[in-house]
């Protein structure tokens, strides 16, 4: 009889690792099962030629502050001490045509930073800083009230008045309102590409919650590389009883009578098929892949809501081997962005993010001989990323595609040369990833690197959620909440593992965020006032009873007296056409 384990964690990426690391230190019993020969996913390095390269990593944010969650996380399962952690030498350099600026990774920094380049727009700077300041902190006091959020009832809207007035704002919108200059816009915006290829559609909350962790916290790297990170929460998940199988394949997601139940996996090496079974499954596996291995009658319950959600960007990265480190040409900071001469406005974005020259696009150079990293031994690296698309690498030849990558790569050498002098003549080595790179290497359609674009109408409350339809089944990936970027995944493995140690199938965190966060598709959200007879308690029961789905529904009906709550104005009425005035709804 196949042992059955606690839970089952289908792929060894950060996610499905804190996941693991958790149950594995609660006694859980726990079996991760790995394509790769090693764990990590984005979460690694590789050798050339005396060369150790960071396969993604740019900065961790908010890890070196002891009160910081992310610090939390991380120092429970050893990371802090284990591991050398040490912020970089500034947030980002930001250099164009018009604008030549560094900015730091503190409030405070980035503040004297914007206005001693912008001195005229000292109101549009606090105000964009207060804004990104409220909001992330509303974002993690959402967070830490869990089911207490209950009891806030009508008045979450003016608790959480700049999060929710914003949660259907791009950071484009947002931008345009805040001011009329172009290259503040721009400074602003300089690391969109981390998390998206268009300002005017990536979310606002997020751009908050992302940049407010590091300006609250600062900007990290660790010696060891990323993979450090990997490699040692795989230890401990082992440490602690857990088990890791490598070069194994999951095909299928068992599931019976809705309750997922195990998974069907190829050995890579034998060549054999097998069965792993556990009582919670967590896919740590990219949400279609998902999807497809369920059996069929399951699938529609998961595309019905997220079958058309669109995919984030993929990238095209050049590692370099460097003779000298890159100061000795004259000097870079750690991070550079670079723009084209062309991009004058906040909208030229989208266009130079995917122009047909790679060497015309928006790039970050990554410069890590500044940093003192991996062993002292190992020779200066650096790494240049253009945000890139799969559509123009699909169905090519061998030929073809090993054409067209020298091509982009002699493109950005070339834009490199004029941008630092001598920088072709002091590389001894490169190495290209492409989108097909980036699905082949994580299984990511098209190559996402993070999953569903984070789009203002694919975040917060619209993004998958630890649970899913299946019962038991989990996700803990950059695909659910909150979305991508390493941290941030660290936090959906954690949140996932703890949501399967209270072993319940509702709580009041899940309804509240349900029930209050409904219809945010128009100019107004509404909120539910549900009969007194309906305790939390009985609430709690009948979601037991009935299932989550079913409960909702019910409970839906029972609805007394909604309140629509104005975006914008924050106006409560009970018809939502007289919620405000001055906004046609």
């Amino acid at each position: 009889m196949e042992k059955r384990y606690d839970a089952l964690i289908l792929g060894a990426g950060l996610g499905g690792l804190f996941a693991g690391a958790k149950l594995a230190k609660e006694g859980k019993s726990v079996l991760v099962l790995e394509k790769h020969t090693i764990p990590g996913g984005y979460a690694s390095v590789f050798k050339r030629k005396g060369y150790t390269f960071e396969a993604s990593l740019h900065a961790l944010n908010d890890v070196t502050t002891p009160s910081s969650q992310n610090y939390k996380i991380f120092n429970e399962f050893g990371l802090m001490d284990s591991l050398n952690f040490f912020r970089v030498p500034e947030f980002f350099a930001l250099r164009g045509k018009n604008v030549d600026i560094t900015i730091s990774d503190s409030l405070t920094g980035i503040r004297e930073d914007l206005l001693a380049t912008f001195p005229d727009e000292a109101k549009a700077i606090d105000t964009y800083l207060t804004t990104v300041e409220k909001i992330y902190h509303q974002i993690r006091k959402y967070k830490q009230l869990g089911w207490k959020l209950f009891l806030l009832g009508p008045f979450i809207p003016l608790v959480f008045r700049q999060m929710i007035g914003n949660l259907r704002k791009s950071t484009g919108a947002f931008m345009d309102e805040l001011t009329d200059n172009e290259d503040l816009k721009i400074t602003l915006c300089a690391l969109t590409h981390y998390w998206h290829h268009d300002p005017y559609k990536y979310s606002f909350v997020h751009h908050c919650a992302a940049t407010g962790s590091y300006l609250s916290g600062g900007a990290a790297f660790l010696e060891e590389g990323s993979f450090g990170i990997s490699k040692h929460l795989a230890s401990y998940i082992q440490a602690h009883g857990g088990e890791i199988r490598y070069g194994v394949e999951v095909q299928k997601t068992l599931v019976s009578k809705g309750v997922a139940e195990g998974a069907v996996y190829y050995d890579l090496t034998t060549k054999q098929r097998n069965t792993a079974y556990g009582t919670h499954i967590v896919a740590n596996i990219p949400y279609p892949l998902l999807v497809q291995s369920l059996p069929e009658e399951y699938q529609d319950t998961f595309t019905d809501r997220y079958g058309a959600y669109s995919l984030s960007s993929s990238m095209f990265c050049l590692y370099f081997g460097l003779q000298n480190p890159l100061r000795e040409l004259g000097g870079t900071k750690y991070s550079t962005i670079i723009l084209p001469d062309e991009v004058t406005s906040l909208r030229d974005f989208k266009s130079y993010y995917l122009s047909e020259d790679y060497g015309s696009r928006i790039m970050d150079l990554t410069d890590y001989s500044i940093l003192d990293r991996f062993d002292p031994a190992d020779k200066p690296t650096a790494t240049v990323v253009v945000i890139d698309t799969m559509d123009a690498w699909k169905n090519l030849s061998h030929e073809a595609y090993a054409a067209k990558k020298e091509k982009h790569t002699e493109e950005i050498l070339s834009r490199l040369e004029k941008f630092l002098p001598g920088f072709r003549d002091n590389l001894t080595h490169v190495e290209g990833a492409t989108p097909l790179t980036n699905q082949r290497y994580t299984s990511n359609p098209d190559g996402a690197i993070y999953g569903y674009a984070q789009d203002v109408k694919q975040m917060g409350p619209f993004r998958p959620k630890e649970e899913t339809p299946v019962k038991n089944l989990y996700v803990a990936s950059g695909w659910g909440s909150p979305g991508g970027g390493m941290t941030a995944v660290a936090k959906a493995g954690y949140s996932t593992a703890t949501r399967i140690l209270k072993n319940k199938p509702f709580t009041e965190e899940s309804f509240t965020l349900s029930s209050f966060f409904v219809d945010m598709g128009r100019a107004s959200v509404y909120i539910y006032t549900l009969p007194r007879r309906f305790t939390m308690s009985k609430i709690k029961k009948m979601c037991k009873v009935k299932g989550f789905k079913e409960a909702k529904e019910e409970l839906l009906q029972e609805v007394a007296n909604p309140k629509y709550i104005c975006k914008k104005c924050l106006r409560v009425s009970s018809n939502e056409k007289k919620v405000c005035k001055s906004k046609e709804i």
